[in-house]
């Protein structure tokens, strides 16, 4: 993302994922921290819509998320799982529009906490 160097050096230090998302879900751009547990490696997705790679359930919330966040040009967020082969993930996604055709998507891994309110 092409942030100023004072912006970027505060990004660098966030756990979070972060995607830049055109109007149909493209992600335009990307900032993945090396200790990020992400659902799939940022080669494989860099490019792609968001909707492609993600299970329909998921990319049916994150369209519904991202157009409504385009409509109203306010913050919208929501939470979801991905399982993988050895266990189920939990994730909360903030999604905020960045002028009338983007959005960024910060993507949280929270399964710590949802295993804890499942207790």
């Amino acid at each position: 993302m092409a942030l100023n160097p004072k912006i970027a050096s505060i990004f660098d230090v966030f756990p979070d994922v972060l995607i830049l998302l055109g109007p149909d879900g493209k992600i335009l751009d990307h900032k993945v921290p090396p200790t990020s547990e992400f659902y799939l490696a940022p080669d494989a997705w860099q490019g792609k819509s968001l909707y492609s790679i993600l299970p329909e359930r998921v990319s049916s919330l994150f369209e519904n998320t991202l157009n409504q966040v385009l409509q109203t040009q306010n913050p919208s967020s929501l939470e979801y799982s991905l399982s993988s082969e050895q266990q189920r993930k939990y994730y909360e996604a903030r999604v905020i529009p960045i002028g009338e055709n983007q959005a960024i998507a910060i993507i949280r891994n929270i399964s710590d906490r949802k295993q804890k309110e499942m207790q």
